[in-house]
């Protein structure tokens, strides 16, 4: 019960109150004895750990799970957590662990016939592979995502999707393409209060729409995507932002510098959670992070265009 509460808390937003959940969950199982238990409730800490934006800690947890899951002779939801820490890496900057990690994943869903979470993890995979620029790869294993979601119907991967179809879209300059796959993703999220993927597919639209001309539309979908993620924790903060000053630095310049001043802070912070020197270094030098960084420091004149080809985020 302890850790389905998290889980519910969680997908609305309210990470916090789900972290103290699962802690809750995890000292419950372990006074007991029920190491699967344990071990399951130590992945949704992990998860909200990244959600949180603590991604160290995140790993950490994560594989405190595999272990005891290894420990009792288990496999479940191996699949899952081994796809998390690999997002987790990726959002370290730690590219070729990251791969590595989501490659295992994806082995690991194909050997145990693991089903569960299986397109989010093609997913998050895809996403992976567009930071790093590979668009043709990523875009195969969107479609390999979106051939599982017709079967399932899961409406969770399905916003998921139209995320990941709208970067990709952005990236191969098709901008209409891009504010269509946003746009039912953030209604498709709304409708679901799912908040971090409603901020995603928001700042996904508002720097396309602006794109396409329709400044007025953009600048309001990029403030109402900012506002969500400086009021709630969002695995996709700094993406947000980054994409949100964009649409602010061409639609409505005199706002941008204030903007990136509060993205920059944002991103900081969170390269203060990071305790391993490398990791931290490695962040430092994610594309969307130094953009961030450059844009404040160049003052309002800063600007950019994430998600193109060659500069993806």
């Amino acid at each position: 019960m302890l850790r389905t509460k998290g889980v519910l808390l969680r997908r609305v937003g309210r990470v916090q109150e789900a972290v103290e959940a699962y802690a809750e969950a995890i000292a419950v199982f372990r006074a007991v004895g029920a190491r699967r238990s344990e071990a399951r409730a130590k992945n949704s800490l992990a998860v909200a750990m990244f959600v949180l934006e603590r991604f160290e800690d995140a790993i950490a947890v994560g594989l405190s799970s595999i272990s005891i899951d290894l420990a009792i002779g288990g496999r479940f939801q191996i699949a899952k957590t081994l796809s998390n820490i690999g997002h987790a890496y990726a959002k370290l900057g730690d590219m070729p662990r990251s791969l590595a990690y989501m490659r295992r994943a994806r082995e690991a869903h194909e050997r145990y016939d693991d089903h569960d979470a299986r397109a989010d993890t093609l997913l998050c995979s895809a996403g992976i592979l567009l930071e790093a620029g590979d668009v043709d790869a990523a875009r195969a294993l969107s479609a390999d995502a979106s051939a599982l979601i017709a079967v399932t119907g899961s409406v969770y991967d399905m916003i998921h999707e139209r995320n990941v179809r709208g970067l990709l879209a952005r990236a191969r300059g098709d901008i209409q393409g891009a504010i269509s796959n946003a746009s039912e993703a953030r209604q498709l999220a709304e409708s679901q209060g799912l908040m971090s993927y409603h901020a995603y597919a928001t700042a996904i639209e508002a720097a396309s729409r602006v794109d396409a001309g329709e400044v007025h539309t953009g600048v309001l979908l990029a403030r109402t995507a900012l506002g969500a993620v400086e009021a709630s924790s969002s695995e996709y903060g700094i993406e947000v932002r980054d994409l949100c000053c964009a649409a602010l630095q061409k639609g409505a310049p005199a706002s941008a510098a204030d903007a990136y001043h509060r993205a920059a802070a944002h991103v900081r912070a969170v390269a203060g959670y990071i305790r391993d020197a490398r990791l931290r270094a490695l962040f430092l030098e994610r594309t969307v992070v130094r953009r961030i960084l450059a844009a404040e420091a160049e003052g309002p004149a800063a600007g950019h265009d994430p998600l193109r080809r060659g500069e993806m985020a």
